[in-house]
């Protein structure tokens, strides 16, 4: 009886364990994402503001423009959309330029350096490596490094694996096993970014009707965001 209530315990708690780190899944991106945009429209806004202020505060504190001087000192009261307007504009722009800066070679190369810090510092770079598979998987990047996703038969007989096929073989390998192989990756879970290189006979690879960005949802996910469509049966 014990062992019993003792045995339903654990696996309730695995449940629960599981839930939240899927809810921190979702949460978390969206979190930090709400949590940078009004900082920046903060940021933004607040400097504007002071810039508006200090303008009249140089140039209009002569009693012929004592209105407009006022008309300063209330801007927050009345204008406070204008503010945040202005700011959520100057957000646009930086991101646009820093999408432009990422196409040329100094912005390629000022974005590298600032990844090597990142990933240099500890805590930071398990974070930030974290962030940028999620949003590589989210924004489909990934499917240009990776072919398409398969099933395998691994670690052993009878359990399987889900596969990204990375490359095929046509010089290297294939002369000295007189077989079709390919390069797969398979990423672990949660963390995509580690995993294991394998070289797969062609004829092992088992086909899935699953996108690359599903698969990887699945990995970091560990199996609980999972597309809404049949899986194939698998003849172990």
């Amino acid at each position: 009886m014990f062992l019993t209530l003792k045995k339903i315990f654990s696996t309730e708690i695995q449940k629960l364990r599981n839930y939240f780190f899927a809810g921190l899944l979702v949460v978390t991106p969206i979190g930090l994402t709400f949590w940078m945009a009004v900082g920046i429209l903060n940021f933004f806004g607040n400097k504007f503001r002071w810039s508006f202020q200090a303008f009249f505060n140089v140039f209009y504190r002569q009693e012929e423009h004592a209105h407009l001087y006022a008309y300063a000192h209330k801007y927050d009261a009345y204008f406070p959309l204008f503010t945040y307007g202005f700011g959520f504009l100057l957000t646009i722009l930086l991101i646009s330029f820093v999408g432009m800066a990422t196409q040329m070679y100094l912005g390629r190369k000022t974005l590298n350096l600032v990844e090597f810090i990142l990933i240099k510092i500890p805590v930071i770079s398990s974070v930030y490596n974290g962030l940028k598979q999620v949003s590589e998987s989210i924004m489909g990047r990934r499917s240009k490094i990776f072919e398409r996703v398969v099933i395998i038969e691994y670690p052993r007989k009878g359990l399987y694996s889900l596969a990204f096929i990375t490359a095929k073989d046509k010089n290297l390998v294939e002369p000295i096993l007189n077989k079709p192989v390919v390069y797969v990756f398979i990423a672990t879970t949660p963390n995509p970014t580690s995993g294991i290189f394998l070289i797969v006979p062609e004829e092992e690879l088992i086909p899935i009707d699953l996108s690359v960005e599903d698969g990887m949802k699945m990995i970091i996910s560990s199996g609980m965001v999972v597309p809404k469509k049949d899986f194939p049966r698998l003849k172990i």
